[in-house]
């Protein structure tokens, strides 16, 4: 939507139309939020003869249908911004922009053994007895933080234009789980025999992993009040990363341009509030008796019990994650003035694995005050994914919406149950984004290179 100033977060070289923007702080706001793997019907069943939802453990046809529906690996993600400012201009060919955004990303990983053990677990169940589970890759992937950025969008000549945005990273929290090799093998009577080697790191202020004497863990205290309202926590330099976003743009026909970019390849490097657990070995592991009536010392005694059973060792060394890079390559064709076609494709490295995605795009320009959108997307074997954007401007102020993953179906008898009225049907992902901006100098002259990006970043 080459109308949305912000559309140069996805392509740096990419040049808004008006000469000038600025977005009303905190009004520019964009949420994700998913899984890779199932949607609402294959959690919530709903039977006609009893007028009820049931869940897939309610007998082992439905546990395995389920699980068959599930990766080896599957994930649950948030990915979430907000612009506290963000400004850019023109001078002459050469386009400048400036932006402060807090960020939330996270990423949990969840083997399939996992879920096939929390189904069966009863000593009843014939998929639990004497069976091995596998829970490799078991992690999480999240952190919080500020990003200071400075882009340069440099017109070479009317068919080429080139794009950098420079990134100065503040972490303000962070949780990282790597390495993690762990198997579990069931000998009934909940006795299991385990082998695990895993790394959690972790940035958060306000928590303390207490350790023994000899440097394994004791405990966790909490002092999050101490934090939440300081400036400390805000702008916290001793967590600082940076980070690069590359573009170009051609346009090898008068209506049709290309485009390529690499957007968020960078890291951050944590030192402060730092606490590490480590776990390498085998053990034996024959539960834990816990009092369901007391939650505090329910939580308090299982984490003494794995303490003592697992033998956490502790730390507080520096460590560093990485931002999840993006690779965009993107196609426009414009017959028409008032109309439009695209095609994108995004490949993002998550979890040491591509995962590409696949928009397809159609844009109508309906006036100087309007613009829509509409979008089809392709992405983790789900393809039902709609999505609907506008663009509208009253003078100087303009309000855009959108969204790529559109809840089309609902259900109004699974949620009954849950007093939910309507559950979407077959969403795995949502997001929508919408913002304010202050927008002056805008040409309504075509430039195609422009155009050549998806609704959302997700």
């Amino acid at each position: 939507m080459d109308r949305v100033p912000q559309a140069n977060q996805l392509n740096p070289a990419l040049q808004p139309v008006c000469n000038f923007y600025l977005s009303i702080p905190g009004t520019n706001v964009e949420f994700n939020l998913g899984n890779s793997a199932v949607n609402m019907r294959d959690v919530l069943k709903y039977d006609k003869e009893t007028d009820s939802t049931y869940y897939p453990d309610r007998n082992e046809n439905t546990k395995n249908e389920f699980l068959n529906k599930l990766k080896p690996t599957s994930y649950i993600f948030t990915d979430d911004r907000i612009d506290l400012f963000d400004m850019g201009f023109r001078i002459r060919k050469t386009y400048f922009s400036f932006n402060i955004s807090t960020h939330v990303e996270a990423y949990a990983f969840i083997p399939k053994d996992l879920i096939k053990l929390g189904l069966n677990f009863n000593q009843s169940s014939s998929q639990l007895a004497n069976e091995n589970f596998d829970f490799s890759n078991l992690g999480i992937k999240a952190q919080c933080y500020h990003e200071i950025g400075f882009g340069i969008s440099q017109e070479i000549n009317p068919n080429l234009t080139f794009g950098f945005r420079a990134k100065y990273l503040i972490g303000l929290a962070s949780v990282s789980m790597t390495n993690s090799n762990i198997y579990f093998k069931n000998e009934g009577a909940f006795k299991w025999d385990t082998k695990s080697t895993f790394n959690i790191n972790s940035s958060i202020p306000g928590l303390t992993v207490n350790t023994t004497d000899d440097g394994y863990f004791d405990d966790v205290t909490t002092d999050f009040d101490k934090y939440i309202d300081s400036v400390k926590f805000l702008i916290n330099p001793k967590n600082s990363g940076f980070a690069i976003d590359l573009g170009i743009i051609a346009k090898p026909l008068n209506n049709f341009s290309i485009s390529a970019s690499l957007v968020d390849i960078g890291f951050i490097h944590w030192k402060n509030n730092v606490n590490n657990i480590s776990q390498d070995g085998q053990f034996a592991f024959e539960g834990v008796t816990l009092d369901l009536s007391d939650t505090a010392d329910m939580v308090q005694t299982l984490l003494d019990t794995l303490g003592n059973v697992y033998n956490l060792k502790t730390s507080q060394n520096a460590y560093t994650t990485s931002l999840t890079g993006k690779l965009y390559l993107a196609a426009y064709y414009q017959p028409f003035k008032a109309f439009g076609i695209g095609a994108l494709t995004r490949f993002a490295l998550i979890q040491n694995k591509i995962r590409p995605q696949f928009t397809f795009t159609a844009n109508l320009y309906i006036s100087k005050v309007l613009e829509l959108t509409g979008s089809y997307t392709m992405a983790e074997g789900a393809y039902n994914n709609l999505g609907l954007g506008m663009v509208w401007k009253l003078g100087p102020l303009q309000w855009y919406l959108m969204s790529d993953r559109l809840p089309l179906f609902w259900d109004k008898n699974v949620g009954k149950d849950l007093n939910i009225p309507y559950v979407p049907s077959y969403n795995r992902t949502f997001n929508v984004r919408t913002g304010v901006n202050l927008v002056f100098g805008c040409r309504r002259k075509a430039k195609l290179a422009t155009k050549n990006i998806p609704l959302l970043d997700i």
